[in-house]
């Protein structure tokens, strides 16, 4: 369920939830290559992590300065549901994305091929 907000916001909830699987995979990567020692893909790796930590502040701080909390993901079977709340002059408005895994990672494969 949505709430009745603002696309910009929707698509910067989105991009939260993008940016921080992606620095949990390039992470993931960059503890491999440290086993192996293999120098420069390490230095490769941690500048791809760092523009994506810089990305994720910006995006973390205007989601602060519009009061919106992104929840714990919820994993079902083939889903994974992100519930998210934002905090409004007259209350709360919750909602949730949901995403298909298989969907999570086509995109995800894309965003860091090409950026």
């Amino acid at each position: 369920m949505k709430p009745n907000i603002p696309k910009e916001l929707e698509d910067l909830i989105d991009e939260k939830i993008y940016l921080d699987l992606e620095i949990h995979i390039l992470n993931t990567k960059l503890n491999k290559l440290n086993e192996k020692k293999d120098n420069d893909r390490i230095t490769f790796f941690e500048k791809k992590l760092g523009d994506k930590f810089k990305e994720r502040k910006k995006v973390n701080d205007q989601l602060r300065k519009e009061k919106v909390t992104i929840y714990s993901p919820i994993n079902d079977d083939m889903f994974v549901q992100y519930d998210f709340s934002i905090k409004t002059n007259g209350g709360y408005k919750e909602g949730n994305f949901r995403y298909w895994k298989s969907a999570i990672k086509y995109k995800l494969n894309q965003r860091l091929n090409t950026k």
